[in-house]
């Protein structure tokens, strides 16, 4: 879901260049909270990774192979070869279907995004990962009516820096494109979409700190510039900053708590700075994964908004399985 910083403080927005501007926070957030993020099942040697969803805005948890697909493929191999990689094993795939919740905005404009989307990914020979997020959205602003359609849509990539496993922390980097496919608030209705195409570079780290995993992530992301009634309007650059904790509680129960950061330069119009159309966004996230089969788990996840620029609360649940 994406919202102006006017909704995000309970205001109304003035423009689609400030719904995007924030859109482009949330798309810093949805790299940085808790990307990459791992935790080892040490009875199943089964990884699981905290990704943060293009499409959603939150932290999902995406199951890794451990012991089923990446094992097979270094059967035998000498002892620096079987390390597990940080990102999916050529030939293996995961979809992921999940539902989530945004509340933000203050009375008597509170605003209520939900998503359903379906994220797919699949590894790529030499370190590599693709993925794809497609939702579909349906927001409702108080007072102001509802509208439901096609979210933005993403693909990224991944590429593993660092393996696992050694003394360095594991390293991942990613390339997330993201297109404007959502109606966007240029429409005469409630905005679906940023209304811009974006790119966000991010890299991610982990490394097990006995008897917890620790992790840290941060991003980049640059939103193109478009023409909106005769003027050029360019959102402001956002750098997101993250960090993260988690553990295995019990067999198969993993859970995890982040702080995470984003910071969005002042917007342009034709060239010329918008003053103090800045924001500043930081949330506080709280998630847990269940297996509940070999591939297969349930994830539930949550966090809440620090301060005004912030969307309120968000609840996501998933459903990760891998083949």
């Amino acid at each position: 879901m994406r919202f102006s910083g006017e909704q995000l403080r309970g205001r109304k927005s003035t423009g689609p260049h400030r719904a995007a501007h924030v859109a482009a926070v949330l798309a810093a957030m949805m790299v940085l909270i808790g990307a990459e993020s791992a935790a080892t099942d040490l009875n199943r040697n089964v990884k699981t990774e905290l990704q943060w969803s293009e499409s959603t805005g939150f932290p999902l948890p995406l199951p890794r192979p451990g012991t089923s697909t990446a094992a097979k493929s270094v059967a035998g191999a000498p002892p620096a070869a079987r390390r597990p990689s940080g990102v999916m094993q050529p030939g293996s795939y995961l979809i992921m279907p999940y539902v989530s919740w945004v509340r933000s905005g203050e009375k008597p404009e509170k605003r209520d995004g939900f998503v359903a989307a379906i994220h797919a990914r699949t590894g790529l020979s030499g370190g590599w990962m693709l993925g794809a997020d497609v939702p579909l959205s349906h927001a409702k602003v108080a007072g102001q009516g509802a509208n439901s359609g096609f979210g933005d849509a993403s693909v990224t990539l991944w590429k593993e820096l660092v393996r696992p496993g050694g003394a360095p922390p594991s390293l991942i980097g990613s390339l997330r494109y993201s297109i404007p496919t959502g109606e966007d608030s240029t429409d005469d209705d409630i905005a679906l979409g940023s209304g811009y195409h974006r790119l966000t570079a991010g890299i991610s780290g982990s490394k097990p700190v006995k008897p917890i995993r620790v992790g840290g992530n941060l991003s980049y992301t640059y939103t193109f510039a478009r023409d909106f009634d005769g003027q050029r309007k360019a959102p402001g650059d956002v750098w997101g900053l993250g960090t993260w904790a988690g553990m295995t509680v019990r067999k198969g129960f993993w859970l995890s708590a982040g702080l995470n950061f984003a910071f969005v330069a002042d917007s342009k119009t034709d060239g010329v700075r918008d003053r103090d159309s800045g924001v500043t966004v930081a949330m506080a996230t709280l998630g847990t994964s269940i297996t509940l089969a070999p591939g297969r788990s349930l994830s539930i996840n949550g966090a809440i908004g620090l301060n005004g620029d912030s969307a309120d609360a968000v609840l996501s649940v998933a459903l990760p399985i891998n083949f």
